[in-house]
């Protein structure tokens, strides 16, 4: 497969369609197999549509303001140029921001939406890595690839033993260890792009926050 194509003077990066397809295939497997409710998956996947949405824009926005002396000058040399991790950042930042910015009609499925965002994302990544093969290309990284697998796994044998604030703390906890240990000892990239030890060292962080404080509200 092509690593990217011109239009005009936009760049497009093979890896980018590759994930978009990947979030299609992700999404519309949760709405066949109905993880929750209707009313409240309806719900969850219009918020991490409109969210995913909003990364896509956070990435130009990203490149935007990381090189806005350049932008003043020649902005479509900016933003036809892919976007790097640095932009990544940025872009999850705004996502970050958007999915939770309280909002009236979300605030009683706030644990359903994380729940299905963790999920979705997990799916995304595997077709992300699997897509490629299809396509004729190889597996760009078997460990990645497994280890998402493991974790989609992780998550639908404990569905209906934990609760699903527990489930998300523990997916956030597998998440965050294996994606350190991925990047240390593998060339591993979350949808193309290579992230430093500290962005997923942020989700460790968070899973154990929240296990620590659920044990002292008890």
């Amino acid at each position: 497969m092509p690593t990217g194509w011109m239009i005009g003077s936009l760049v497009i990066k093979g890896s980018m369609l590759i994930t978009l397809v990947s979030f299609l295939l992700a999404f519309l497997i949760i709405f066949l197999f109905q993880p929750l409710k209707k009313e409240k998956l309806k719900g969850a996947l219009d918020l991490n549509g409109n969210a995913l949405f909003i990364f896509l824009l956070g990435l130009w926005m990203g490149k935007i303001l990381i090189h806005f002396p350049l932008f003043l000058e020649d902005p479509i040399a900016v933003l036809a140029y892919p976007s790097d991790s640095f932009a990544f950042y940025w872009a999850f930042l705004f996502f970050i921001i958007y999915l939770f910015i309280p909002k009236k009609e979300t605030i009683p499925h706030r644990i359903e939406t994380i729940y299905i965002s963790v999920f979705l994302y997990s799916l995304a990544s595997i077709f992300y890595y699997f897509l490629p093969v299809i396509l004729g290309g190889e597996l760009i990284n078997i460990a990645s690839f497994l280890f998402f697998i493991f974790l989609v796994i992780v998550m639908l044998s404990f569905d209906k033993r934990l609760t699903k604030q527990s489930l998300i703390t523990l997916a956030l906890m597998i998440f965050g260890i294996g994606n350190i240990l991925l990047t240390i000892y593998t060339s591993h990239t979350l949808f193309g792009y290579s992230l430093s030890v500290w962005f997923y060292s942020l989700f460790l962080v968070l899973a154990i926050s929240t296990f620590m404080s659920k044990k002292l509200h008890r």
